[in-house]
C-alpha cells in the first residue's frame, strides 16, 4: 500500500490508452496499458480504465483523485467528452461521472496538451512566475500552456489549439474544417499526404506515404521528399517564433513521434526563436525535449486532479 497521497492519471487516446499511479511528487508508482479501440464504445472503454485503475487499487489502496487527459472538444466542468476528434462516435460521454460512480474518487477532466504541458512544468521545477508552453507533433499537432504556474484553459476549456493556427493563408484544407492550418502542414498525417502528392505515389502497396516514410526518404537523398520535411521544419518554427512572441514562455517543449524524428527540430526552432523572437534580452526561451517523455499528460492530469481535490 502506498504511503502517500496519490491519484489515478488516465491518458485516454485513441491508439492506447495508459491508467497510472501518480505520487503527489509527479512520480510514477505503477501503470497499466491497453488498446483503446474506440470504435467498441464508451462503455467498454470506461470498463476497461475501471479493470486497469482496479488493478491498480490492489496494489495501492484508495486514490485522492483521478484525472483524465483527453483530446477535445470536451467539458471540463462536468468532466464531459463532447465530440473528441480521436474517439470517432463518442458524443457526451460523461466519463468524469461514471468513473467516480465506479472507483470512489473525484475525477476532473482536462485537455491532454494542457495536461502535458502541466506534468513538464512540474518536471522542471516550475513556479508562479514560470510559463511554459507544450507542443506535441504526431498523427496531429496538440498543444498546453500553462501562464504564470497556472494551466490556461480557455473560455471552455479547450483553448491554446496551436495546430489550428493559420500558417498558409487559403492553403491546404484542415481536419478541423479551416484552411491553412499548422496541422495541415506539419503533423505526420499531412506530412504523409503532402510527399504522397509531390512524388505521385505511395509506396508499392499505393497507399498513402507515413511521416516516416518520408523521413526515410529524406535521410536517403530524395530530394522531393527532402523539402517537403524540411518544409514542414520551416512552418513549425515559424510558429514557435509566434508563440515566443504572444507568450514570452521560459520553456517551449516540443515532443510527439514525429517531432522526436526531426533530427534537427529543436536546435533549428531555438536558432530562429533567438534570432527572430520580439523580447527582451535574456528572457529567449529554452527549446527543450519532454523530460517525462511520453507520459507528460498521464502525470499533469494526476497532479492537477490531486491539487483540485485538496
Amino acid at each position: 500500500m502506498s504511503g502517500e497521497p496519490w491519484a489515478l492519471g488516465v491518458d485516454l487516446g485513441g491508439t492506447k490508452t495508459v491508467v497510472g499511479a501518480v505520487s503527489a511528487r509527479g512520480q510514477i508508482l505503477s501503470r497499466e496499458r491497453f488498446w483503446t479501440e474506440p470504435t467498441r464504445g464508451s462503455e467498454l472503454v470506461v470498463h476497461s480504465i475501471v479493470r486497469a485503475a482496479t488493478a491498480l487499487m490492489s496494489q495501492l489502496g484508495e486514490p485522492q483523485a483521478i484525472g483524465i487527459a483527453s483530446g477535445g472538444p470536451l467539458d471540463p466542468s462536468s468532466a464531459t467528452l463532447i465530440a473528441p476528434i480521436h474517439l470517432p462516435g463518442w458524443r457526451d460521454v460523461p466519463i468524469g461521472a461514471q468513473l467516480e460512480a465506479e472507483l470512489k474518487a473525484p475525477a476532473r477532466l482536462v485537455n491532454d496538451g494542457t495536461a502535458a504541458a502541466l506534468g513538464e512544468h512540474h518536471a522542471r521545477g516550475g513556479d508562479a512566475s514560470d510559463t511554459l508552453l507544450y507542443l506535441t507533433v504526431s498523427t496531429g499537432i496538440g498543444s498546453g500552456l500553462v501562464i504564470n504556474g497556472r494551466p490556461y484553459l480557455g473560455n471552455s476549456g479547450n483553448g491554446t489549439e496551436f495546430g489550428h493556427t493559420t500558417v498558409v493563408f487559403g492553403g491546404r484544407e484542415c481536419l478541423c474544417g479551416r484552411a491553412g492550418c499548422l496541422e495541415a502542414y506539419s503533423s505526420g498525417t499531412a506530412i504523409g499526404a503532402i510527399a504522397t502528392e509531390a512524388l505521385g505515389e505511395g509506396p508499392a502497396s499505393h497507399a498513402v506515404l507515413s511521416a516516416k516514410d518520408v523521413h526515410e526518404m529524406a535521410v536517403a537523398g530524395d530530394q522531393r521528399a527532402r523539402r517537403v520535411w524540411d518544409d514542414a521544419i520551416e512552418k513549425l518554427t515559424n510558429a514557435c517564433v509566434d508563440a515566443a512572441n504572444c507568450y514570452e514562455p521560459r520553456w517551449i517543449v516540443i515532443g510527439g513521434g514525429v517531432a522526436m524524428a526531426m533530427a534537427d527540430l529543436h536546435p533549428r526552432v531555438a536558432e530562429q526563436v533567438a534570432s527572430q523572437a520580439f523580447m527582451g534580452k535574456g528572457a529567449t526561451p529554452a527549446i527543450e525535449e519532454p523530460r517525462l517523455g511520453a507520459a507528460s499528460p498521464l502525470v499533469g492530469a494526476a497532479l492537477l486532479a490531486i491539487e483540485v481535490s485538496g
